[in-house]
């Protein structure tokens, strides 16, 4: 019958055949009874849909992003983060094992990140796998709070060296619900002041007081009535924001870059109870004069 199938008894039967994995170390047999272990494992592009979200790092020369490939724009590398992102909700992920070609690979010809991602510490936002990320993918820089206003010099001058040498066309300011940075920064802000004035701070309060400002102009977008919890979920917006103004604010380099359009900076928000990732755009909207209840449902706890 050809193609490597034969009849018997009007069942047709598919003999397995022998592929190579990107970036894979040797060949692997599919067949339709292991067809759907292999989708999970290796995400194979061609079976229900996934084809369109397919990682363009897995058809690197190596299989992995390196300096060996040509370089992407900010409008590529934004749409590989969402790709990933649907990868990461759909449970489909294309990146679960690391081979030893690759690590060789990333090794011997040098890093070449799609993405500069700015994000918090919280130990519940895992950004590689968020965005079903592999080695060489992403250049990620985090703290707490996902801020450069009380460090510049670390995440600013990272995020140059990553944009400067490594030519990575995109920085993603990354924050996400439930963050205690802001619910803190909220307490330290809006909250009955405690403790003496002339006590020395932490530097945890430092940090918590360099927030003030995203918290202040969320106050001003909530209602009086407002909670200090609902403040605080509307500041984590502000936040990204104010993240994304203070890049370009202490870098002429990341300025320089944005204006001739080699570089965007963009927000977005992680969902850590649903997993999905919203993304805010290059800038503030125009309209955001008041904020309605979308950001107030988010509890703050954690870091």
């Amino acid at each position: 019958m050809g193609c490597g199938a034969s009849a018997k008894k009007d069942l047709l039967k598919v003999q397995p055949t022998n592929v190579r994995p990107a970036g894979g170390d040797k060949l692997i047999s599919v067949s339709p009874a292991n067809l759907p272990t292999l989708m999970s494992n290796h995400c194979v592009p061609c079976v229900d849909g996934m084809h369109s979200l397919f990682p363009k790092s897995r058809t690197s020369i190596k299989g992995v992003r390196t300096t060996l490939d040509s370089a992407l724009n900010p409008q590529e590398s934004l749409e590989e983060l969402k790709k990933g992102n649907k990868r990461f909700l759909s449970g489909e992920s294309c990146n679960r094992t690391v081979t030893s070609t690759a690590r060789i690979s990333l090794a011997n010809d040098g890093q070449s990140p799609m993405a500069a991602i700015i994000g918090c510490a919280d130990s519940r936002v895992p950004v590689e796998i968020v965005f079903d990320a592999q080695p060489g993918d992403l250049f990620i820089l985090r703290n707490a709070g996902n801020t450069c206003m009380c460090a510049e010099g670390s995440i600013v001058g990272s995020t140059e060296y990553c944009i400067g040498h490594l030519r990575t066309p995109l920085v993603l300011v990354l924050g996400h619900t439930k963050c205690g940075a802001l619910a803190g920064a909220t307490q330290v802000a809006c909250g009955p002041a405690s403790g003496s004035s002339d006590s020395k701070q932490t530097m945890l309060q430092s940090l918590l007081t360099s927030l003030g400002p995203p918290v202040q102009e969320a106050v001003r977008m909530c209602p009086e009535s407002a909670s200090l919890d609902e403040i605080a979920a509307v500041a984590i917006k502000c936040n990204v924001f104010h993240t994304m103004k203070s890049l370009l604010e202490h870098s002429e380099l990341l300025r320089n870059e944005v204006d001739k359009g080699n570089v965007q900076i963009q927000g977005a928000i992680y969902d850590i109870m649903t997993g999905e990732v919203e993304f805010l755009g290059p800038q503030r909207p125009a309209n955001t004069a008041r904020v309605g209840s979308a950001w107030a449902h988010a509890d703050s706890e954690g870091v």
